[in-house]
């Protein structure tokens, strides 16, 4: 492009100002690679001056950006896109500091960009520029894959050593304690809920320990479909005094408002009543309670879903 032909007054204002961010993005991030952040205050400032970076690579870009619309450069678009995605993968692959090179992407991608606009050489040039503006693009998404796989394996580790020390506390589980004592096991996170189940379930004091445990007002209801248990009278009474419970703390409307939110404490005594149902217990208390409450909320899908799930267990399909 003739330098002579394009170059106006709009134009130089415009290179003055990306010169003017440029210059200031350039302190900026002379700031952050010569001076390491430690902590303490010295951290708060480090954000302080990682933001400042992020304006002013925001600014350099946009008024570069502007500068090649008006030089009607071809393929100006996608180079801005690009580098700007460059720099911004720079921004965080510098790590608060701990990183310099890519600073001079930073710094670099801008002057060549725009130099090389007002020449003959843009041509020739455009490939370079999508190359280099690739890099760091290319640098970050191995970096975080490989981040990711690291923490992946490290959760893996953690969750086997968890697994293996609870499996020995499992192979512990006798009738000399309460059913109680052995619930962090049945956690999800304990890595040994199906085997800490299965061992309860063999004791003969779990029907005599659920019914305890609600009689305490401990949480039991996840475990009356897990441990086979008997639809005695006190169980049966337990479960709808439960649902009963929750019924009322339903109507208080708390959480979601008016609307019913998916998974939340209205779903806790639903299985427990499934299995009271399904083994020919009276669960009608509970689900009628706790019908009444869901029909005080706002009608959506899942309160639709909900009284269709109540209705069957009263077994009548009408309010």
């Amino acid at each position: 492009m003739n330098l002579t032909n394009s170059t106006n007054s709009g134009v130089i204002i415009l290179l003055i100002l990306m010169l003017a961010a440029w210059g200031l993005l350039a302190f900026d991030l002379y700031q952050i690679v010569s001076v390491p952040a430690l902590g303490g205050e010295a951290r708060y400032s480090r954000g302080w001056e990682m933001l400042w970076a992020f304006a002013l690579t925001l600014a350099t870009w946009f008024i570069m950006g502007f500068l090649l619309y008006r030089q009607h450069t071809p393929g100006g678009l996608l180079i801005g896109l690009l580098s700007g995605a460059a720099a911004f993968c720079a921004l965080q692959l510098m790590d608060e500091g701990r990183s310099g090179w890519p600073a001079a992407i930073l710094l670099a991608l801008p002057l060549a960009i725009t130099g090389t606009a007002f020449t003959r050489q843009w041509a020739a040039a455009r490939v370079a520029l999508i190359v280099i503006s690739l890099i760091p693009c290319a640098v970050l998404a191995a970096s975080t894959i490989r981040t990711s796989i690291g923490r992946s394996s490290q959760r893996r580790a953690i969750e086997k050593e968890t697994r293996e020390k609870n499996l020995v506390i499992v192979r512990t589980i006798s009738e000399n304690r309460p059913l109680w004592t052995w619930l962090p096991l049945v956690a999800e996170e304990s890595g040994v809920r199906r085997e800490a189940l299965d061992a309860m379930r063999g004791l003969k004091r779990r029907q005599a320990d659920v019914e305890q445990m609600f009689a305490d007002d401990r949480d039991a209801l996840d475990l009356v479909p897990e441990l086979d248990l008997q639809p005695t009278p006190r169980l049966q009474q337990s479960i709808n005094s439960r649902a009963v419970k929750d019924a009322a703390y339903a109507r208080t409307m708390p959480g979601g408002g008016d609307e019913i939110l998916e998974r939340t404490f209205i779903y806790a005594s639903l299985p427990a009543m499934h299995w009271l149902h399904s083994h020919g217990g009276d669960c009608h208390e509970g689900v009628s309670e706790l019908k009444s409450a869901v029909l005080l909320y706002r009608d959506t899908p899942i309160r639709r879903r909900l009284l269709k799930e109540l209705d069957a267990l009263l077994g009548d399909g009408r309010p």
